[in-house]
C-alpha cells in the first residue's frame, strides 16, 4: 500500500486506481459496519458511500499521502464529510413537497443507548475538536471509520491507552454536548 501511495503521489498513471483496488473491500467492509447502524430510512448504500470517497479522495488532483496512516486517517474524515453533506441533502429535500422524503432525525449515528442526528454529531465534532483536537479525531475514527482503538491508536500514533481515555473523556463530553 505505501508503494502505492508513493507512486499515486507521483502521479503515475493507474496507481490510484490499483490502490483503490487494494483498499476497496477493507473500506468497504467499513462503511458496511456502519451502514448497518444507520436509520431504516437511510438510502445511501455503503458501496455508494465508497465510490463517493474514492473521488472525493482522488478527484481533482488528490493528496499527497505521507503513508497508509495519513491516507486511513483522511479517509475516516471524507465519510464524515460524505455522510454529513447526505444528511443536509436529505435535509433540503424534507422542505420540498416533490419526491421522496426522509425525515433528518432518521439519518443518525447510534450511540449506543440513543441515536443521534449526523448534523449535531457533527457540529458536536467540530466544537470537541476546538477543545481537543486528538479526542475528536477518536471519535471520528471510531464512528465514520470504525476503527478498533488498536486501528486508531497506530492511525494517530499515539498509545492504545492515550486513544481509551481519549474515547472516554470524549463520549462524556458528548453526552453532556448532545443532552442540552
Amino acid at each position: 500500500m505505501t508503494e502505492l501511495l508513493l507512486r499515486a503521489n507521483r502521479g503515475e498513471q493507474g496507481a490510484a486506481d490499483e490502490l483503490f483496488s487494494v483498499v476497496y473491500e477493507r473500506l468497504r467492509r467499513q462503511a458496511d459496519r456502519f451502514m448497518r447502524e444507520q436509520a431504516p430510512s437511510h438510502t445511501l448504500q455503503a458501496t455508494a458511500l465508497v465510490h463517493e470517497m474514492y473521488v472525493r479522495l482522488f478527484g481533482a488532483g488528490g493528496t499527497a499521502w505521507e503513508d497508509r496512516r495519513h491516507f486511513l486517517s483522511v479517509a475516516s474524515r471524507a465519510m464524515r464529510s460524505i455522510l454529513v453533506d447526505y444528511a443536509r441533502r436529505k435535509g433540503r429535500k424534507k422542505r420540498t413537497p416533490v419526491g421522496d422524503r426522509v425525515p433528518l432525525e432518521a439519518i443518525g449515528v447510534d450511540l449506543g443507548d440513543r441515536t443521534v442526528n449526523v448534523l449535531d454529531l457533527d457540529e458536536a465534532l467540530t466544537d470537541l475538536a476546538k477543545e481537543d483536537e486528538r479526542a475528536a479525531r477518536v471519535v471520528e475514527c471510531r464512528f465514520f471509520g470504525q476503527y478498533t482503538m488498536s486501528e486508531i491508536s497506530l492511525l494517530l500514533d499515539v498509545p492504545k491507552r492515550t486513544v481509551e481515555r481519549d474515547w472516554t473523556f470524549a463520549r462524556l463530553w458528548l453526552k453532556r454536548y448532545l443532552d442540552r
